[in-house]
């Protein structure tokens, strides 16, 4: 069992200081990468990823900024960001998170929350009826746990928790509670000079999830409040941005007819790709009399399926297929929008330049992007629309 540790640190004059987990004083400005709480509904959240298997299981929302993770009998249910942090190496990483716990009677129930997916991660919670603390890194070995006595807390409260951690694969990584008046030290996992051939967090870039999953009973976490942050000033982009370069003959629709696709791969390098990018500018021309709207629409993976997928790049996380045929619904909105006249007799080339660094369009993992061009007063019939993009990967 682990033992409670306040963590006050104080200054020479005794009073309270923030410092990083390599003893030194904080002076930068944290960078906050991921906050959320939950007051959209969750059926029209964006920002989330929902998943619930087995019968009987969801997820719940009330009183606005919780967030209640459910399974009734044998299923699991998970919510998680589709923002995710990403480390910079000597950065100090945060996560602040509320959390209670309710109906946990089953060794094989589990009902887990912290900065962690799949393959890797730090969290909290339960397993069974012991209380733990645990990083994963599934492609060196299994999750490694620590029992925590929290006989002192009722978790049927919520409470606010924090997970620290640093130096990628060998720093030392903290639980600490909230009680009302000052942190307190759950555990510590002391992995400097400790890992030989493993680190505690292989690939940490990594979403906020809370996840339950029972073979019997009706439980439940009740979330809210999730952050996650970083003390650097660096905003984590790639040195090398990448250019889609073409041109494809359409006849413009009202509804609108597919130009180009790009989404954003699966896997990259053989692991599961965690990398998100950001379209950064655009290029968009167009030669034939009329009026015209460039329509940019967001999918989930696997809905533009046609034409052929190639990659962007061997660098970039990124696909394109100037191919594809897929067409928008009447019920689908586009993500942006913008115009193109050509003049009277179809003479001379209309083009723009879009500068789209601060209006924050991501592809995130298995996003797919549709650019169509619409018809909005009737012009010359077919015509050759160029483009050029420039992406950049955001690790």
């Amino acid at each position: 069992m682990s033992h409670f540790k306040k963590t006050i640190i104080k200054d020479s004059t005794g009073n309270e200081v923030s410092v990083g987990l390599f003893g030194s004083l904080k002076t930068a400005t944290p960078t906050t990468q991921i906050s959320k709480t939950f007051d959209i509904p969750l059926d029209t959240e964006l920002g989330v990823i929902v998943d619930t298997t087995g019968v009987g299981t969801g997820v719940a929302q009330y009183e606005r900024s919780l967030l209640k993770v459910q399974t009734n009998g044998n299923g699991t249910a998970s919510v998680q960001t589709k923002m995710n942090l990403r480390y910079k190496t000597a950065s100090t990483v945060e996560t602040y998170f509320t959390a209670s716990w309710h109906g946990i009677t089953s060794g094989a129930d589990e009902a887990i929350i912290g900065l962690f997916d799949d393959p890797d991660g730090v969290y909290v919670g339960y397993k069974g009826t012991n209380f733990i603390c645990a990083y994963r890194n599934t492609a060196q070995g299994a999750d490694v746990e620590q029992v925590v006595d929290m006989s002192g807390y009722d978790l049927t409260k919520t409470f606010r928790f924090r997970i620290r951690f640093g130096f990628l694969g060998v720093g030392n990584i903290t639980y600490e509670i909230f009680d009302g008046n000052e942190w307190v030290l759950l555990h510590r996992f002391k992995t400097d000079g400790t890992l030989s051939e493993r680190t505690h967090v292989g690939r940490a870039i990594l979403p906020i999830r809370a996840e339950v999953s029972s073979t019997l009973n009706d439980f439940y976490i009740v979330s809210g409040s999730w952050s996650a942050l970083t003390y650097d000033k660096t905003n984590n982009l790639q040195d090398r941005p990448i250019a889609s370069v073409g041109s494809r003959t359409v006849s413009a629709t009202a509804l609108g007819a597919p130009v180009v696709g790009f989404r954003n791969k699966a896997s990259f390098g053989g692991y599961v790709n965690k990398v998100r990018s950001q379209l950064l500018f655009s290029e968009l021309a167009t030669g034939s009399e009329g009026l015209y709207a460039i329509d940019f629409y967001r999918y989930p993976s696997g809905t533009l399926n046609t034409g052929t997928w190639s990659d962007l790049s061997t660098f970039s996380v990124l696909e394109e297929n100037t191919t594809l045929t897929n067409t928008p619904s009447v019920s689908d909105n586009p993500i942006f929008s913008t115009n193109l006249a050509v003049g009277s007799q179809g003479i001379g080339v209309e083009s723009k330049d879009l500068d789209f660094d601060k209006l924050g369009v991501y592809l995130n993992v298995g996003d797919e992007i549709l650019i169509t061009k619409r018809e909005l007063i009737s012009g010359g019939g077919n015509d050759i629309t160029a483009w050029s993009f420039v992406f950049n990967d955001l690790f």
